[in-house]
């Protein structure tokens, strides 16, 4: 998907008026993300892994929205370690999970 549409960026089929959309998904996610868990009684560590989700998704989609800002790479950056750190924070709670020991 993400292939798709960097070609048809690329090659001009989605027009640059449709771009401000598509790249406002990531907001949208976390704007999602943050509504979801004060809607639902999670525990601590689910509050804080999802805030960490959202707060990487904002950065995101910042940096979409605004490749020009003078802070866009670092906001690609956090978004990036962010994603990071929940694939490594959700890889070893489910490696733990399954681990008898």
């Amino acid at each position: 998907m993400a292939e798709l549409m960097a070609i048809a960026a690329r090659s001009q089929l989605v027009s640059r008026d449709m771009r401000a959309p598509i790249s406002s998904i990531p907001l949208l996610i976390a704007a999602a993300l943050l509504l979801m868990t004060a809607w639902r009684s999670t525990s601590r560590v689910a509050t804080v892994k999802a805030n960490v989700l959202a707060i990487a998704f904002l950065a995101w989609g910042l940096y979409q929205l605004f490749p020009g800002f003078h802070y866009a790479g670092d906001l690609n950056d956090l978004a990036i370690l962010l994603f990071s750190a929940d694939v490594i924070v959700m890889v070893t709670s489910r490696h733990q999970a399954a681990d008898p020991l």
